[in-house]
């Protein structure tokens, strides 16, 4: 992007947010250092808003980093359940996650992971015109029980977090699950998947021609969309350059295919910060806050960020 584009670009981008109460203290909380403001001049808390999101806007831009509305969307959702419900990225990785649109908003649902669901509940954020709503499914319930209780929320989130850090067998929260649901008559019978539509041979072939026509609209390189993907990741989920160094590029998990009907370069890191010990290779490295799988779908016209997933790896056996 050149300099003329700048203005036009960041007062487009910035035309478009609406700033809610959360937003505000977000930010407050993020200028904050052990309770002191630091801004030392008497600033408007509007100018000191405007003043920071300019800053995150132009480290975005400054990355060559565009996101879509789609990633801004999640983004925001998962920062509403986070405030309301304790929910951090490392938990997200025992739900699954759905997105539509409906009466011109769009609602982010999130499902307990298989025989999870019911104890866990499904989360509902809303999303319309940069406001989020928050429900679950368990509100005004009693979460009181640990694991032997019927409905898991954040106590027991975070103690199948320390299960999975530890111990490294989902068996030990999955049969606690299974327990809960027959409590409730829960079916734990698989449902009907329907048959495959395509032979492997037919697949195979849609799938050279998809990744043909993309490969024919491709406006950057490879290692142009690599670097796009790593610094989207750093800056979605604040990384630092130190993490970065310790990606593992997965290059033969990187594929072409359309997302959302974009044709995407989807680019796939891995990140574990402290290796098992040396006198075992085979035992599970210390799980460190960031560690985990990333996917990055890369549009490969326009650099765009189409879509972002992470998943800490804990809900995979640790």
């Amino acid at each position: 992007m050149n300099k003329q584009d700048w203005p036009r670009r960041l007062d487009a981008e910035l035309s478009f947010i609406t700033w809610t109460q959360e937003n505000k203290l977000q930010v407050m909380r993020g200028i904050s250092q052990k309770g002191g403001i630091v801004v030392k001049r008497k600033l408007s808390l509007a100018l000191t808003l405007a003043l920071v999101l300019l800053a995150l806007t132009a480290t975005a831009y400054a990355a060559g980093l565009i996101f879509s509305p789609r990633v801004d969307t999640l983004t925001l959702a998962d920062q509403a359940l986070k405030e309301k419900y304790g929910i951090d990225q490392a938990m997200l990785s025992y739900f699954t996650r759905d997105m539509k649109e409906s009466g011109g908003a769009t609602v982010v649902t999130y499902k307990g992971f298989d025989i999870m669901e019911y104890p866990l509940g499904v989360y509902t954020v809303t999303v319309k015109n940069g406001k989020t709503e928050v429900q679950w499914s368990h509100d005004g319930k009693d979460t009181s029980g640990g694991l032997d209780g019927d409905v898991w929320g954040l106590e027991q989130l975070k103690e199948i977090v320390e299960i999975s850090k530890t111990q490294h067998e989902a068996k030990a929260y999955f049969n606690k699950a299974m327990e809960v649901n027959q409590r409730n008559g829960i079916s734990l019978e698989a449902t009907e998947l329907g048959r495959p539509t395509e032979t492997e041979e037919e697949y195979r072939a849609r799938r050279e021609k998809e990744e043909d026509e993309i490969r024919a609209r491709k406006k950057l390189t490879e290692e142009e969309m690599k670097e796009l993907a790593s610094q989207a990741v750093m800056l979605t989920y604040h990384l630092t350059e130190e993490q970065a160094k310790k990606f593992d590029r997965y290059d033969e998990g990187n594929w072409y295919h359309f997302v959302h009907g974009s044709p995407c370069y989807d680019v796939f890191f891995g990140l574990c910060q402290r290796p098992g010990p040396e006198d075992d290779p085979d035992a599970w490295p210390e799980w460190t806050e960031g560690d985990g799988q990333y996917w990055v779908s890369v549009n490969v016209e326009t650099g765009v960020i189409e879509d972002i997933i992470y998943d800490s790896g804990l809900n995979g056996n640790g």
